[in-house]
């Protein structure tokens, strides 16, 4: 039994020396750097893609001092609002206000504009005019007098008169100072006022047709 175990560590110990010696020389260049330079210090290099990579200069490679010295823009951890986002969002919605606005005044002025044309004002803020006054005449008759040329002669009666009492009337003339007479034809006569607020108005009045009496058979 002695012998067995003897030689069992003569043999582990044969192992062992062989790993240190394998392991020695694997890592030769760690423990023995400068052999292995005078070695490779006579050598001559032939290949000459080597000596062109040999040829070329060296990278100048510089590093930051710390990081203190490098300022990132902006913190991809911090979630809070970029101010520059903010200040453009906040210009956005004044603009977009200002537009509303601006398009709700020329909405209430077009509004104005269409209520004064419904109600008949010239201007707005001025009150509107009275209506002209009403032309209390029928058109009854008219005559031609052959030697006169200007034109036909207009017979007028007053509206309501108990006895009424025709008034002839010619182009130009004036009644109750407040017509004046525009033009006569056989079917109508045209009316104008001496009111300046009405100036370029007119009316027509038209012609009575005469009533015809008669029996029937």
């Amino acid at each position: 039994m002695a012998d067995a175990g003897a030689s069992r560590q003569r043999v582990l110990l044969l192992v062992l020396l062989v790993l240190v010696l394998v392991a020695g020389w694997w890592y030769r260049d760690v423990f023995m750097p400068r052999a292995v330079e005078r070695k490779t210090a006579g050598l001559t290099i032939t290949d000459p893609r080597i000596q062109l990579l040999a040829q070329l200069p060296d990278i100048p490679v510089h590093r930051t001092g710390g990081a203190e010295e490098y300022t990132p823009k902006r913190n991809l951890f911090d979630f809070a609002p970029d101010p520059v986002a903010l200040e453009a969002e906040k210009r956005r919605r004044e603009k977009q206000k200002k537009l509303a606005q601006e398009r709700k005044k020329k909405e209430q002025e077009r509004r104005a504009r269409a209520k004064v044309r419904k109600r008949g004002d010239a201007v707005p803020g001025k009150k509107s005019l009275p209506p002209p006054p009403s032309f209390s005449y029928t058109y009854v008759g008219y005559a031609r007098p052959v030697a006169d040329e200007r034109g036909f002669i207009a017979f007028l009666v007053k509206k309501g008169a108990r006895t009424p009492h025709p008034i002839a009337v010619r182009v130009g003339d004036i009644v109750e100072e407040k017509f004046v007479v525009k033009r006569i034809d056989l079917d109508q006569v045209v009316i104008g006022y001496t009111d300046e607020r009405y100036r370029g108005r007119t009316k027509a009045v038209k012609l009575v047709p005469k009533r015809t009496s008669g029996k029937k058979r």
